[in-house]
């Protein structure tokens, strides 16, 4: 799935598929007598993920991806933005670069500071209710590490241990019996 805004991330001619850019013939990815029978789910699921990143961007809410692949053989997602290539052989895209580069170097950098709203439901019909607010939970600190610069943690590692009692007793049972 890529994201193009016109300018901002690569087109289709700045970043072409892989077959594309070798400048070989699509008709070698049909392979004789493989089953295609697994394709309109496939096309179904990219788009589906294609609409979902629409919406994102058009409604303005959560990350829109500007690329997202998926590696089957590895089960992994890989995210990440193409940038335009500044030699694109489409005029249009190098218009769009160009008043976009223009554009940026007007606008003041302003850095706003993300607003936290808090969820307040009006019923609970299950009864469900908070006991201890993630600010009071004991952690240690994330800060002691020797990461990288720049690299942070995305969760406090937290210094809680498991409560005995929740701890079941197989008896040596595996999973496989």
């Amino acid at each position: 799935i890529q994201f193009i805004k016109p300018g901002e991330t690569a087109c289709f001619e700045c970043a072409p598929p892989l077959i594309v850019a070798k400048g070989e013939d699509e008709a070698i990815l049909k392979r004789e007598g493989v089953c295609a029978a697994s394709l309109p789910t496939t096309m179904s699921i990219t788009a589906g993920l294609l609409i979902q990143n629409a919406l994102k961007y058009l409604l303005q809410f959560g990350e829109v991806s500007n690329f997202l692949g998926y590696n089957a053989l590895e089960n992994y997602f890989p995210t990440y933005t193409l940038k335009p290539n500044n030699t694109c052989i489409n005029d249009t895209c190098c218009a769009a670069q160009a008043q976009y580069k223009e554009r940026i170097t007007k606008q003041p950098i302003v850095i706003k500071p993300k607003e936290v709203t808090k969820v307040i439901h009006e019923d609970n019909p299950y009864g469900i209710e908070l006991e201890e607010s993630i600010d009071n939970v004991s952690t240690t600190s994330t800060t002691e590490s020797n990461l990288p610069e720049g690299l942070q943690y995305r969760f406090e590692i937290s210094d809680q241990r498991v409560d005995p009692s929740y701890i079941v007793d197989t008896k040596g049972a595996s999973l496989e019996e």
